[in-house]
């Protein structure tokens, strides 16, 4: 019976001895084989823990097996507990943890035999572990996302307090035109600031969730650079800092590319090239191409920007992609930004495919080359269209927020627009149902009641033959991929996002009521 009782127990612990404290002895009750050689059946306990201590015990554990594994100090551990018990990484990478049990007291209560255990935990030890690093991961996440939104919050009070604070002194300057502009002209790049902000929010969002879509279309690399670089410099009118521009080697001038995503990417680049360069400082923008021939009729096209401005730290460079770095906290710092730009560059140069590498030193500036392997066109479409003064139109809108319905309004009027408003889905229904004497429909979607897409059904379902083809659309605050793909699913011609862009949205007007009169 005894040594059935062994035995199961045995199926737990790698070994069991039974140690005489009051004669230093041990007895091996059951154990693996490898821990036999090494131990035997019996012998004189504290030199045995010794030899198991140097043989089996990784070096860096030693010294706490040793104090954990004293026969001498073992009594006074075990004086009002009846176990003790530490976990030790052996010689072979496993984990053991290992026990002194009580099995005999004297009269006085003094512990005078033990049993001494051990068990195989090293795989609930990695899980452990594996836990560990996931908690601290987290943790570290949530920090830098404290940091960031501590950083994002105080990055859109600025704009926002200027905005308003301009808009105070235009009111009190109402007689004073030029420095109503100037008023005007900062409240915009105010603004710009804000929608960058949030485009990059975004655009991190769909990257998360694997929603990033390439349409690629021809692309003038020269004109392109200029572009991005003229971006920039009216966001940053108060940066006086100089461009200069190296474009050469360019057999294809004209690529195929996502221009989209492309601008995103190198206006990001160029923006933090101007931020973070003083006062008379030289920002270069090289473009230049190289013809390989296992590229199988590929070009691969280097963009350079390059800065003389203050640098990276080699500690900033080692987490500059991570989503919530920053090297400069704008709390303590002239220089604004969200810490998000350079992870949308990275994420957005590999989505497409490309490769982005930098070059920085303190004090120095800072160069980031970022290379794509496209396909070069001969020459760029022509975008013919016809030069056609803009319309009396009469628009319906459909609208819950004043605010927004009033800017749109003006807008529109600016351009001998008029507009009659819906402040909701179903109001739109119905005012499209009692008159379609109306040339387009802007559309909300988050509204009340009936939502624009929801709206927009109703209306392609409509027995009415102008509901079939009255150009519906979208203008709204939604500017995810999923939500353009609904709004196309819903019927509309064309998503807008807001704040949009009065000249695509003419563009846009034109198009499709044109294509409606035809």
């Amino acid at each position: 019976m005894r040594n059935e009782v062994i035995s199961t127990i045995g199926k737990i612990y790698v070994s069991i001895y039974r140690i005489d404290l009051m004669r230093d002895s041990l007895e091996e009750l059951s154990t693996t084989d490898e821990a036999h050689t090494l131990t035997g059946n019996t012998g004189i306990a504290s030199q045995r823990i010794k030899e198991f201590i140097a043989e089996m015990i990784q070096e860096d554990y030693q010294a706490e097996a040793k104090k954990f594994l004293c026969l001498d100090t073992l009594d006074q551990r075990l004086a009002k507990e009846e176990t003790v018990s530490m976990e030790l990484l052996c010689k072979d990478g496993n984990w053991y943890l290992a026990r002194f049990i009580v099995k005999r007291r004297d009269e006085t209560g003094k512990v005078t035999h033990v049993l001494y255990v051990t068990r195989l935990i090293s795989e609930t030890k990695r899980k452990e572990e594996s836990l560990i690093r996931e908690v601290q991961a987290a943790n570290r996440a949530n920090a830098e996302k404290t940091a960031f939104l501590s950083r994002l919050s105080h990055d859109i009070r600025t704009p926002l307090n200027a905005m308003q604070g301009y808009m105070t002194l235009a009111e009190k300057q109402i007689d004073n035109p030029e420095h109503m502009q100037k008023c005007i002209d900062k409240s915009k790049q105010a603004g710009k600031y804000l929608e960058s902000l949030v485009t990059d929010v975004l655009s991190l969002t769909q990257i998360e969730h694997g929603v990033l879509t390439i349409r690629e279309e021809p692309c003038d690399l020269r004109k392109f650079m200029y572009e991005c670089a003229e971006i920039v410099q009216m966001a940053n009118a108060d940066h006086k800092v100089e461009i200069k521009y190296n474009i050469h080697d360019l057999p294809y001038p004209v690529v195929k590319t996502d221009r989209l995503h492309r601008q995103q990417i190198f206006c990001n680049l160029i923006s933090n090239a101007f931020r973070y360069t003083g006062k008379d400082g030289v920002v270069e923008l090289e473009v230049y191409e190289e013809v390989r021939p296992e590229d199988q009729g590929k070009v691969l096209v280097h963009s350079i920007v390059r800065d003389n401005g203050i640098g990276m730290s080699p500690e900033f460079m080692k987490v500059m992609y991570s989503r919530f770095s920053r090297a400069v906290d704008t709390r303590v710092n002239k220089v604004r930004g969200n810490g998000l730009g350079l992870a949308v560059v990275k994420e957005l140069v590999d989505g497409m495919g490309g490769t982005i590498e930098v070059k920085s030193e303190l004090n120095k500036g800072t160069e980031f080359t970022v290379s794509f392997l496209l396909e070069p066109v001969q020459s760029e479409p022509s975008q013919v269209q016809k030069e056609n003064k803009i319309q009396p139109y009469h628009l319906l809108v459909a609208e819950d927020n004043d605010l927004n319905y009033e800017v749109e309004e003006e807008i529109m009027h600016m351009y001998d627009i008029t507009c009659q408003r819906a402040e909701d889905g179903k109001e739109c229904l119905e005012m499209f149902q009692k008159n379609q004497n109306y040339d387009a429909i802007l559309m909300d979607i988050q509204m009340p009641v009936m939502n624009g897409w929801e709206a927009a059904k109703a209306i392609r379902s409509l027995d009415l033959a102008k509901a079939k083809t009255i150009p519906i659309i979208a203008v709204t605050a939604n500017s995810f991929q999923r939500d353009i793909q609904a709004s196309k699913d819903a019927g509309m011609d064309a998503h807008i996002s807001k704040p949009f862009n009065v000249q695509e949205l003419l563009k846009i007007l034109q198009a499709k009521i044109q294509k409606e009169a035809d």
